[in-house]
């Protein structure tokens, strides 16, 4: 293992014992290690040992290690045979290791050495290999067993440019190679061709916007951006603006991208280099659109009897820069009943009066209204409840008349009577008072039904005469009044 210092000496080492000291072994002791040294997150497996016999076993566990990108480097083995016909393993699994045969220090095939590029995918050095030695001491070795450990170095120098490398990205970098003819694979191992053959992937960048934004609907965010590439260059700009338009791009500036949709989008710029290699860490920007206007409407509910009408306030505010001409209607009316708009449309801002009257046949029940204000593109609701009840109630005043003499008082009682089941709460009042005379109802409200009296002082300072007063009462959208008649002397 003292091999892999001499290609990567920051290497970390994992060493694993699967043979005896006589060189001979168990399959099992090789799949344990195999299994082991990928669990243990191993990053490469110096294999350093052939056999001749062919198992299912150790090509699965092979299998295992590549498919958790683990890269895997074996000698081609010390026969001096061709292959085929002769096989060789792990070396003859391509997929998932890399066979190493060995050279001389004049670049030829090391005579003992197996060669055939079946089982050979790279040569390095082997022969005269000054590495560790037991009891501390040093020794030259010959065999493909001391070319694999070059390879297994190279590996360990290619993740650390790039700490994805797997198998295959391994294998395609080592193929850069110095050629030694046919049956010797790619040639012999070139460290500074292979370090050159793993690129480093660009990074990209979007310069504008500077970071996230919000905007209305209908108005557009502007786009640019960059990339760097240490080790080559930037030839592609993939941009996506999900909810925008346009909705994709493939220059570093697209400048401006319309956003018609109420919501919150994420734009994204990926960079790919000279050699196909893609930015793994996407920039984004998230893009929050806010609706050009909004409607919002009171009363929230209104209860009215059959054949009657109420009123809702709807009003339009505006974003930052709507000016446009918001046009309003309203559905899930009941039936026979109407409604209006008065003003029917409002252009920026501004409040409009929906009127709605229903039908002496509008059935009884609950109805939710939503009104909808459409300019454009953009379209927004609001809702209001609509309850119609066939429940009211009625109110009465006595006596008709009172005379007060100033300064005095005197009183009237208001009767108010539930009609068909009415609940409500009625508030009281009363229009049609001279100078210099106040009204006070005790109480000030009846709940169903019941009776208030209504106490009015007179000052001396009020003039005399005949005055007609409205006594009211109303509940919601209802209101009924009695008249009665104040004489001042």
């Amino acid at each position: 293992m003292g091999v892999i210092h001499l290609v990567a000496p920051t290497a970390q080492l994992l060493p694993l014992k699967t043979f005896k000291a006589d060189g001979t072994g168990f399959l099992s002791d090789i799949l344990r290690a195999i299994y082991y040294a990928v669990q243990n997150n191993a990053n490469v497996i110096n294999m350093s040992f052939d056999t001749q016999t062919s198992s299912r076993e150790l090509e699965n566990a092979l299998d295992y290690a590549r498919q958790n990108n683990v890269i895997g480097a074996a000698s081609a083995g010390n026969e001096g045979q061709s292959a085929p016909p002769l096989n060789v393993y792990p070396a003859q699994w391509q997929d998932d290791v890399m066979g190493v045969a060995s050279t001389s220090d004049q670049d030829t095939r090391s005579s003992f050495s197996n060669y055939g590029n079946e089982i050979v995918w790279v040569a390095a050095p082997g022969e005269a290999i000054v590495s560790t030695y037991p009891f501390s001491t040093y020794a030259a070795g010959w065999g493909t067993s001391f070319s694999a450990p070059f390879v297994s170095g190279g590996s360990s120098l290619l993740l650390n440019k790039q700490a994805n490398t797997n198998e295959s990205q391994a294998a395609a970098a080592v193929a850069h190679a110095v050629p030694l003819g046919p049956n010797m694979g790619h040639g012999r191992l070139d460290l500074v061709q292979a370090l050159a053959a793993v690129d480093v992937p660009p990074t990209g960048s979007i310069d504008s916007p500077a970071g996230d934004v919000i905007i209305e609907a209908g108005q557009p965010v502007f786009f640019s951006g960059s990339g760097t590439d240490p080790d080559g260059t930037v030839t592609g700009y993939s941009w996506s603006f999900p909810g925008g338009n346009p909705g994709s791009s493939n220059v570093a500036t697209p400048g401006n991208v319309t956003y018609s949709a109420v919501g919150t989008f994420l734009a994204s710029l990926t960079v790919t280099d000279n050699a196909g290699l893609s930015d793994p860490s996407p920039k984004t920007r998230t893009v929050t659109v806010l609706p050009a206007f909004s409607l919002s409407s009171t009363p929230s509910a209104a209860t009215v009897p059959p054949g009657a009408s109420a009123n809702h306030t709807v009003t339009v505010v505006p974003g930052t820069s709507f000016t446009g001409t918001v046009r309003l209607y309203v559905a899930g009316l009941p039936s026979g009943a109407t409604s209006s708009f008065y003003p029917a449309s409002l252009t920026g801002s501004g409040s409009t009066t929906l009127a709605v009257t229903t039908a002496t046949t509008t059935p009884q029940g609950t109805y939710r209204l939503t009104i909808t204000g459409t300019s454009g593109r953009f379209s927004h609701t609001t809702q209001v409840t609509l309850v119609v009840n066939a429940s009211d109630f009625s109110v009465s005043a006595s006596p008709a008349s009172v005379k007060i003499r100033a300064p005095n008082s005197g009183t009237y009682s208001l009767a108010v009577a539930a009609v068909q089941g009415f609940t409500g709460t009625v508030n009281l009042s009363v229009t049609g008072l001279p100078p210099f005379v106040t009204a006070v109802f005790n109480p000030p409200s009846i709940a169903g039904s019941g009776t208030s009296v209504l106490t009015l002082q007179v000052d001396k300072q009020a003039p005399t005469g005949n005055y007609n007063l409205t006594l009211i009462g109303k509940s919601g959208s209802l209101m009924h009044s009695a008249s009665a008649i104040l004489k001042v002397r």
